[in-house]
């Protein structure tokens, strides 16, 4: 949203809802699965989803959300609900980012 009184942009993080769905369409493509038939509570390895597909998803979050995640992170947050609450808190933090134009 603009300020009328500057040219500075702040760009609102995106929603806990949001980081799911799209966790959920990562892992779907990943394993071949509709993102729909993924619940946000089963932890990750129950739908069969390796470290290399993990990494490979993580590699995706960075660029989507320039958050690095590590191996560790995913270790302690082995589904999307407390993936996307982590990404999301982790976000929040960075809020007060604004750009310039």
């Amino acid at each position: 949203m603009a300020n009328a009184d500057s040219n500075w942009i702040t760009v609102a993080p995106p929603s806990e809802t949001d980081i799911q769905d799209w966790l959920a369409a990562q892992i779907g493509e990943q394993l071949g699965i509709e993102s729909d038939d993924i619940e946000l509570h089963t932890p990750f390895h129950t739908y069969g989803l390796q470290s290399v597909q993990a990494m490979a998803i993580a590699g995706l979050g960075k660029q989507r959300f320039g958050l690095e995640i590590s191996p560790l992170t995913l270790w302690n947050c082995p589904n999307i609900a407390s993936l996307s609450q982590y990404i999301a808190k982790e976000l929040a933090l960075n809020e007060n980012e604004s750009f310039e134009i």
